[in-house]
């Protein structure tokens, strides 16, 4: 793919705006630099290769993970790896403790860290998906601080490095899931699990909508996290079925068995957006903020 273009939908009490967002490898101006991420999801230019290790030949990590809507600790939830391979099970190391914490040790290398159900469909919560580096001794894991959107406030643990898991929304998200999934059953392409960053970013679009888009513009042109393609069409409805949906006819991405990951949302007052990109273990993101 040499880019996307990302649509955004929203609705008359914002007065109707639309916005066009062009990215990836020659698709358009992609804005200021991105910031600079946690070394440990900072996801790298080329192929990666785990560095050679200057440590013990395993590394202990650490973490904390925290409810996304209030900040309070998550226990019991399964924290999982698979290495930096398209198509690899997540192993199970652990689960987190009743303060949130979690710890496992493991042998060096790349790795996808899986925080969560990571269960196909879910529609209870997300699942972080985050691009980690263990290179020897012990190592404390730092969640990634997403774009910024101008003017809006995020909540500390979303800039601490905690890692955060969001509950979804039964209105306003829930249905965006279901009607990707149909479509995607329809096109005969595997079902997707919801991503945590994802979730993040789309929530991140409908505040700064919400705000009249105020300047100057966030990172990326429009905060885009990754080469992900967002859809909208038709007149503003009730659902993603109804506005949002319709779109991913017309987006080839959408029915790429490469996409495995999804996030997206859509309310009939403030409008709605969508994303999900590509598997970055089978595709270096030409945008390079996430996972």
């Amino acid at each position: 793919m040499s880019g996307c273009v990302r649509r955004l939908i929203f609705a008359p009490s914002l007065a109707y705006a639309t916005l066009l967002v062009a990215c990836g490898g020659g698709g358009g101006n992609l804005g200021p630099p991105p910031p600079t991420m946690s070394p440990s999801t900072a996801p790298p230019s080329t192929p990666p290769t785990a560095p050679p290790s200057t440590g013990p030949g395993t590394t202990t990590a650490s973490g904390v993970l925290v409810d996304d809507a209030d900040g309070s600790p998550l226990p019991n939830v399964p924290v999982a790896l698979a290495p930096w391979t398209a198509g690899a099970t997540p192993i199970p190391e652990t689960t987190t403790a009743p303060d949130g914490t979690f710890a496992f040790t493991a042998a060096n290398g790349h790795y996808l860290l899986v925080i969560g159900n990571n269960v196909v469909a879910d529609t209870t919560a997300a699942t972080i998906h985050d691009n980690v580096m263990l290179t020897g001794g012990t190592q404390m894991l730092k969640a990634p601080v997403l774009p910024m959107f101008p003017t809006i406030a995020v909540p500390l643990w979303e800039t601490n490095g905690d890692y955060r898991i969001a509950k979804l929304n039964a209105q306003t998200e829930v249905p965006c899931i279901q009607a990707f999934e149909a479509f995607r059953t329809t096109n005969n392409v595997p079902q997707v699990v919801v991503d945590e960053w994802l979730i993040e970013n789309v929530r991140g679009i409908r505040a700064w909508a919400v705000a009249g888009f105020p300047k100057p513009s966030p990172p990326n042109g429009g905060g885009i996290t990754s080469f992900g393609d967002g859809s909208g069409g038709g007149a503003p409805g009730s659902t993603c079925s109804i506005i949002l949906s319709p779109g991913l006819a017309l987006t080839p991405q959408s029915k790429d068995a490469r996409v495995i990951w999804y996030g997206g949302f859509y309310s009939s007052m403030t409008g709605g957006a969508e994303e999900y990109p590509f598997d970055p273990r089978v595709y270096v993101d030409p945008v390079g903020l996430w996972p």
